[in-house]
């Protein structure tokens, strides 16, 4: 995959970050969520940053990725 092939245009709702992995690419994009209302100094302070998959490609890889580490024997991890 070319990255500049991919740059998303002005009107797209996601930009997708383009990993380049050994296993293959992987468009992800960003959530970040932040406490509202939060009673507690720290929880002020913290954000809650999650990676989704952009594609089908890159779901079936992540999903390929949690079984293998799920059929690992628990030492190995």
């Amino acid at each position: 995959m070319d990255v500049a092939e991919s740059a998303p245009q002005a009107d797209e709702l996601l930009v997708p970050i383009a990993l380049i992995t050994p296993l293959g690419n992987l468009e992800m994009f960003t959530t970040i969520a932040t406490i509202g209302a939060a009673h507690d100094v720290t929880l002020e302070e913290l954000r809650i940053e999650t990676l989704l998959p952009a594609t089908a490609e890159a779901e079936e890889l992540l999903r390929e990725l949690a079984t293998a580490a799920a059929d690992r024997p628990s030492s190995d991890r």
